[in-house]
């Protein structure tokens, strides 16, 4: 006698087989790795700054936060590559593969000249000649006389009779001290009193 399956066993079958088949769907899909993108950064200039973070993988539509840093002597300029703007942090969406650069340039230092000089004998500070300050630096200008000598005034980019002055280096600037040999001074008084003794002898 020949056995036949029953209803219900087709039935079973059916169950057992459909069963079957959507657990090997589901894993199929489990077994799928992650969609992911490579970010690469980079500095223009090696020694000017650096990026954070520098690269790596990232899944599919993630947002990636990258700041640029400027080492001493420089300063962020822009990004270029993958993004733009001249901010030093950026959002990049990993939607493909990124690659982009932090563009820094050196920090230029504008400078003034100041040229300072003597009349006469005496003693100034900074000493004569010509001096190099970063602009906007204030300047603070000294002078003392020596036996015999007395300081009288200031010409050139200063002005008035004080020993100490202030210069702000905005530009080139230019001083001269002015110091008057006191011998002189003195032996001219002494000629004017001579005149004085004619005058008494006409009264």
């Amino acid at each position: 006698m020949n056995w036949r399956p029953s209803r219900l066993s087709k039935k079973n079958l059916a169950i057992i087989s459909a069963v079957a088949i959507i657990a090997i769907i589901l894993g199929v899909t489990l077994a799928t790795p992650a969609l992911t993108y490579t970010l690469s950064a980079s500095v223009n200039l090696p020694q000017a700054g650096s990026v954070s973070p520098s690269g790596g993988e990232y899944e599919l539509d993630e947002e990636v936060i990258l700041t640029a840093s400027a080492a001493n002597g420089y300063t962020f300029d822009y990004w270029s590559g993958s993004a733009a703007g001249t901010s030093p942090t950026v959002t990049i969406t990993m939607d493909s593969d990124k690659s982009l650069t932090a563009n820094f340039k050196a920090i230029t230092t504008v400078t003034h000249n100041l040229t300072i000089s003597i009349n006469g004998q005496g003693i100034i500070n900074p000493s004569e000649g010509i001096h190099e300050y970063p602009s906007g630096t204030q300047v603070t200008i000294n002078v003392s006389a020596i036996s015999g000598w007395g300081f009288d005034h200031w010409s050139g980019d200063a002005t008035g009779t004080s020993p100490t002055i202030f210069i702000t280096m905005d530009s080139d600037k230019s001083v001269t001290a002015y110091f008057e040999d006191e011998s002189i001074i003195l032996g001219g008084g002494g000629g004017g009193g001579g005149g004085g003794g004619d005058d008494c002898g006409c009264n």
